[in-house]
């Protein structure tokens, strides 16, 4: 479960040098401010499909390839960067405006990712994990899961 962990404790920060870290569980008021005409906000990398070490050539490979989808699909989106807490472990991502869960949900198991940001504006950020079995020992380990939506649809 420190897999989970390290989601649930990660920063992810969108593009903005002033901008604060978005975490889950906590609003997203600064960042909502600057795309006003935005009802819906998800994160999303390309980067370790399924949560395992890939190398730099591949990971890169895999976000340009999202990069091209989501342009082709017409989504708005801005760079973003998931990081340990402090620093250490670091992903390039995506900050997607107006995608709706289901496009996220789609996006995340074409690019085999098992976890996801994605919320409704003037609401806590949520983690979308698509890796259901997690969730049985989240709960026996009394992890904090009120923030975390279970996608049994996707599988990376």
């Amino acid at each position: 479960m420190q897999l989970l962990a390290a989601y649930l404790n990660a920063e992810y920060l969108p593009a903005d040098p002033a901008g604060a870290p978005l975490r889950i569980g906590r609003r997203a008021a600064a960042l909502e401010a600057r795309f006003p005409a935005a009802a819906h906000f998800a994160l999303l990398t390309a980067w370790n499909p399924g949560s395992y070490p890939n190398d730099d050539a591949a990971n890169l490979a895999a976000q340009h390839a999202l990069d091209t989808a989501l342009a082709a699909a017409g989504l708005q989106f801005i760079p973003a960067l998931n990081r340990a807490p402090g620093g250490g472990h670091e992903e390039p991502s995506r900050l997607l405006l107006d995608a709706g869960d289901a496009r996220v949900d789609a996006l995340a198991l074409r690019f085999g990712q098992a976890g996801a940001l994605a919320w409704r504006r003037g609401r806590a950020v949520r983690l979308r994990i698509y890796r259901t079995e997690w969730r049985d020992p989240a709960l026996i380990l009394r992890m904090d899961t009120r923030f975390i939506d279970w996608v049994a649809c996707a599988r990376p």
